[in-house]
């Protein structure tokens, strides 16, 4: 799940603890999208709780974040998408989901 950015490889997990601690956001998934250059973009896509748009999410993780590991791309959505665990809940994030759902929307 490592996303291969600026010689460095970014852990999704540090993009998705970093938003999560931005107030308002619920639940956060990072994937690394494939480009030309070689290079992997970054597509943060979030649920949020308040009023909380792509701007404000950019500009806060400008401040949290080093420079590699800034989404390019940050899309909110209702629900990200899970598997289905024995309990009823929601399984596990489904990164995969992620970018198939967003990476060319």
């Amino acid at each position: 799940d490592a996303i291969a950015r600026g010689g460095k490889f970014i852990q999704p997990l540090e993009i998705e603890d970093a938003a999560l601690g931005i107030a308002g956001v619920v639940e956060a998934g990072a994937v690394g999208i494939d480009n030309t250059d070689g290079e992997q973009r970054i597509l943060l896509a979030v649920t949020v709780n308040n009023d909380l748009n792509e701007h404000s999410l950019l500009e806060q993780l400008k401040q949290m974040l080093p420079a590699e590991a800034v989404p390019d791309r940050i899309v909110i959505a209702d629900e990200l998408p899970h598997n289905n665990d024995n309990s009823g809940g929601k399984g596990k994030l489904l990164r995969r989901e992620i970018k198939n759902l967003y990476a060319t929307a």
